[in-house]
């Protein structure tokens, strides 16, 4: 029987089987354009881009954590210890991630005695370092913005 496109239903069931057939033969491995493209793929040397550095971010977001120990969930879903730069910094955020994990406070205090005392951080104890991290703002200043007085109007006044 002929349809109003000019295909008959035999031919359209013909074409149905074929598009089965093909899904039948990538189940069962048979992938042919497939393979060749995953082998091309593979054949290729992937190079990844080099993650920004930047102690400054760095800094500032341990102490933002220092501070606040909710501002770790902010980020705790993405950020890894081995995202820092400064090997100093992978130690805290690390410690400081466990800590708050197990329920626990964590601020300049309470991680002191799980980082090294005799290390330096340039002229600096790691105790004096975090101290800094968690009370040296790191943000910029914004502008105070004023509003304007508002005029009222009253009808009729001019």
């Amino acid at each position: 029987m002929e349809s109003a496109f000019g295909t008959t239903c035999r031919e359209n069931r013909r074409k149905r089987i074929t598009r089965i057939g093909s899904r039948t033969n990538l189940k069962n491995g048979n992938t042919g354009i497939m393979a060749e493209a995953a082998k091309k793929l593979a054949a290729v040397e992937t190079t990844y881009r080099t993650a920004p550095q930047n102690i400054e971010a760095e800094q500032a977001l341990l102490g933002a954590i220092l501070v606040n120990n909710d501002a770790y969930y902010r980020v705790s879903d993405f950020l890894k210890p081995d995202h820092f730069q400064e090997p100093l910094h992978r130690q805290i955020f690390k410690v400081a991630s466990d800590m708050i994990r197990a329920a626990k406070r964590a601020n300049p205090v309470t991680i002191k005695t799980f980082l090294p005392a005799e290390e330096k951080v340039g002229d600096i104890t790691v105790a004096s370092y975090l101290a800094r991290l968690a009370t040296k703002p790191r943000r910029l200043s914004m502008p105070r913005i004023t509003a304007a007085p508002s005029m009222t109007c009253t009808p009729g006044a001019s």
